[in-house]
């Protein structure tokens, strides 16, 4: 690791005496300062130096810092209670009430329970929907997380063509270590309590967390962390982060961190706040809302160790602010150039250095609005939620409170022994009879108040409808139907839902983009070569070819990427359609589709047959397209016979002497054989048995050929030119190896013509029915018989019957004998 990025530059002048190691010369005792910043603790690192100011210039950056904290107290003060008074509602605190100076209270501090909720004040019982809209917000914007693709700024350019493949592969690394899905579920949760939600992407050294370099250094990874409104103060009349000329980001750690993440200031940091009475504020609201605890509960105990860590941004416009002198403006010009972070421990200042806020922060909003104080995605449930808790308290009131009063007469009951018995059923109790008056009239119940009618429809609207409808957690959101009973109505109903978290989902996904690009511009910072390994290969990357110009965009998309279950319901019906389908067929058949197919359907676990040739195919992919084919040495062998064959029949013709039996035919062979053989070998060459998957292998090779990065690499420099070569020959093993092995046909069974009447009439059934003709064995073998007997009463009959007598008129004379003529009686003869 580079010196300058971890090692923090300080003056011997202003070395405490006290730390002074106790030891002898030759083995000092280590100080605190001696310690490098990420060996026990995170800390931020940049390729920047920490700049060389001035006493008099480290005093103007406290002006600045101020400067920044005192911009918009007013509208800073409002969008601090409201944020701090959303995230209370989150936590079911919503019984609240103002405090002077600043906070909020619960009806019945003062009492003997404190601020919980008893059976006797049941009035701080609160109905969560705030809380409920909140978990279907946060599922919907954070299902699906946005894809990341980077391309070269000049596509003529080589730095920045390589710039963007090596982005494109770094990113894999940045989502590992980051967990993107729960980045995107904390700016969702953002979203719908704060609104505005500040990105901060850099390297961070951490050798607890990541390790220590090959040089024993502690390693680095490109960290974002997602903050809010009470954690980050931008400028509030402001529209566009162009325009902010500062951002700040706030944090509460220990002191003991504090200490060591920044060891040569260590002994002057002590436990408190930056000492700025205008963000006083800010910190009990952070502090209060992590620790659930309301503003009255955050006492000095709750904070006697916190530190709070100040990060300022400031643009280089700020240097020409009336605080700063001509000659400070030019020390902070000379050595920051871009704008100024400008770090404080407490009051400690901790170090300043160049770094421009574009290149770290991402600010950002759930809406679109004016100025940088919008409206949440939840802010239109505050006032329905409240609501919602006066009326279901008053329905709580009418159930517990309005048991009717029984009243007795005084002289007829005797009150004290009423209250001592039980209430049983079936129990006795003597009454003094008063004479002339009857019973029921000794006794009354008072009249007991009814509620309004429609109070319980209310609460329903306004614990179902009403929320939905200001919110836009409808039930088809995640899946339910309303008033409808279509499948397709629901799924209108589910994309309308979605579509109004459009815009949110755009914004987050924007966000992540450009953190992204951000930890990609911290990653070509890195001292070293970044190396990752992950489940389907390892990653090696050169952080100088990160340094070229690349761009990203994230594609706008007004509705949501499919769901889980979207997936997988697409996925069975492309499955169960296949065999009708020639293009589903021919999907599922592809090898690299199958493990996509197998992780959508929840089979992570399943063995997809194929999945570990394209897996071992891809790796010497990476091989075969960063080297060159081979010279293939059969070839030169080939050539070198043929040179001399021709160099014999040349000495030949040259001398005179006859020329050898078979010399020409020989150098014929020759050259077919020196044609025909490739002249290179890819470098890695397929095994020449059925030890390895050709098919499955050479169609990886095919891919990759076809795709945009195999054309860049067809058509791109000559390195690129010969690693495309190198993947086209090993493709062509690959397939001349699947056709070799693969099997052959079966050889057609012999055609045998047998006369269809020579037929048993089982084989003429079968026969029929395979020219699409149905005929039963038994008709057949009935028709046969009586051909048989035709064909015998031709040639039999004739010869015993005189040919005078035509055997014919015989047959009919027979068949007309047994049918009586009409109108004749039966067994008549007909004349």
């Amino acid at each position: 690791m580079a010196d300058d990025v971890m090692t923090p530059q300080t003056s011997p002048e202003n070395a405490d005496p006290t730390d002074q190691a106790i030891g002898d010369d030759a083995n000092p005792t280590t100080t605190i300062e001696d310690y490098v910043p990420g060996e026990y603790t995170s800390f931020d690192v940049s390729d920047a130096p920490f700049a060389e100011f001035s006493e008099d210039a480290k005093n103007i950056l406290r002006e600045l810092v101020i400067l920044a904290a005192r911009t918009d107290v007013a509208s800073r003060r409002f969008e601090v209670e409201q944020c701090w008074e959303a995230r209370l509602f989150e936590r079911g605190y919503q019984h609240l009430l103002p405090r002077k100076g600043g906070g909020w209270s619960l009806p019945g501090e003062g009492s003997k329970w404190g601020p919980l909720a008893t059976a006797d004040s049941s009035a701080l019982y609160s109905t969560n929907i705030y809380g409920r809209d909140r978990d279907i917000i946060v599922a919907a914007l954070a299902r699906e997380v946005p894809e990341t693709v980077f391309f070269p700024q000049d596509a003529n350019n080589v730095a920045d063509v390589q710039a963007a493949e090596a982005a494109n592969q770094y990113k894999n690394i940045y989502e590992k270590n980051n967990n993107l899905r729960e980045r995107l579920s904390e700016i969702a949760q953002y979203f719908y309590t704060d609104d505005r939600v500040i990105l901060y992407t850099r390297g961070v050294a951490d050798a607890q967390k990541f390790g220590r370099d090959e040089n024993g250094q502690p390693s680095i990874q490109e960290i974002t962390s997602v903050h809010g409104k009470l954690e980050g103060k931008v400028p509030t009349a402001v529209q566009y982060q162009s325009e902010m000329h500062f951002a700040q980001l706030y944090n509460e750690i220990d002191v003991s961190i504090a200490k060591c993440r920044y060891p040569w200031v260590a002994r002057e940091i002590r436990p408190g706040s930056c000492g700025i009475g205008e963000i006083e504020l800010d910190k009990i609201a952070r502090v209060n809302t992590k620790l659930a605890l309301l503003g009255s509960y955050v006492t000095g105990d709750a904070m006697m160790r916190d530190v709070t860590e100040q990060y300022t941004w400031v643009r280089p416009s700020m240097y020409f602010d009336e605080c700063v002198p001509e000659d400070i403006r030019q020390e902070f010009l000379e050595q920051c150039p871009d704008g100024m972070l400008i770090v404080y421990a407490g009051q400690t200042l901790c170090f300043a250095r160049n770094e421009s806020m574009d290149n770290k922060l991402v600010v950002t909003h759930a809406l679109p609005g004016i100025g940088q104080n919008r409206r949440a995605l939840g802010t239109n449930n505050i006032s329905v939620q409240k609501r919602l808790n006066a009326y279901l308290d008053l329905m709580d009131a009418f159930h517990r409170r309005t048991i009717p009063r029984r009243i007795y007469d005084m002289d007829a009951f005797d009150i004290n022994a009423l209250q001592a018995q039980d209430n049983e059923p079936g129990n006795s109790t003597p009454v003094l009879r008063q004479p002339g008056v009857p019973l029921n009239e000794l006794m009354a119940l008072e009249p007991t108040p009814q509620p309004q009618p429609s109070l319980p429809e209310f609460c329903q609207w306004y614990f179902e409808a009403l929320p939905q409808s200001l919110v836009g957690t409808v039930p088809s959101l995640f899946g339910a139907p309303t008033n409808t009973d279509t499948v397709g109505g629901i799924q209108t109903q589910r994309d309308q839902a979605l579509e109004r978290q459009g815009t949110p989902w755009n914004n987050a996904k924007v966000a992540i983009n450009q953190a992204c690009k951000h930890a990609v511009m911290a990653a070509a910072a890195r001292p070293s070569i970044i190396k990752a390994s992950l489940p389907e290969s390892t990653i090696q990357i050169d952080p100088n070819v990160l340094k070229g110009s690349i761009v990203i965009y994230a594609e706008y998309d007004q509705s949501f990427p499919e769901s889980w279950r979207e997936r997988e319901l697409r996925i069975t019906e492309i499955a169960a359609q296949a065999p009708q389908n020639p293009f589903y067929a021919a999907l599922l058949s592809v090898p690299a589709n199958m493990r996509l197919i197998a992780d959508n359907l929840r089979m992570a676990d399943l063995h997809i047959p194929g999945e570990d040739s394209v897996k071992k195919q891809l790796i010497e992919l990476d091989l075969l397209k960063t080297s060159a084919p081979i010279p293939n040495p059969t070839f030169m062998q080939a050539q070198d016979q043929l040179a001399r064959i021709q160099t014999g029949m040349a000495f030949h013709r040259l001398s005179g002497l006859p020329m050898p039996d078979g010399a020409e035919q020989m150098f014929t062979q020759a050259q077919q054989l020196v044609g025909n053989m490739p002249q290179e070998l890819p470098s890695i060459e397929p095994a020449p048995d059925e030890s390895e998957n050709h098919g499955v292998e050479g169609q990886t090779c095919f891919d990759w050929m076809n795709s945009e990065e195999g054309i860049k690499f067809k058509n791109g420099t000559p390195e690129q030119r010969a690693g495309y070569q190198n993947v086209y020959l090993h493709w062509q093993t690959h397939m001349e190896l699947k056709k070799k092995f693969a099997p052959q046909p079966d050889a057609p069974a012999p055609h045998v013509s047998i006369p269809f009447d020579k037929l048993d009439p089982n084989a003429q059934s079968q026969a029929l029915a395979r020219a699409g003709l149905k005929s039963s064995p038994d008709a057949l073998a009935q028709k046969k018989t009586t051909d048989t007997q035709h064909e015998i009463a031709k040639r039999v009959v004739p010869k015993t019957i005189p040919e005078s007598i035509n055997i014919h008129k015989i047959t009919r004379g027979k068949a007309n004998a047994q049918q009586p003529p009409t109108g004749s009686p039966a067994g008549t003869p007909r004349a």
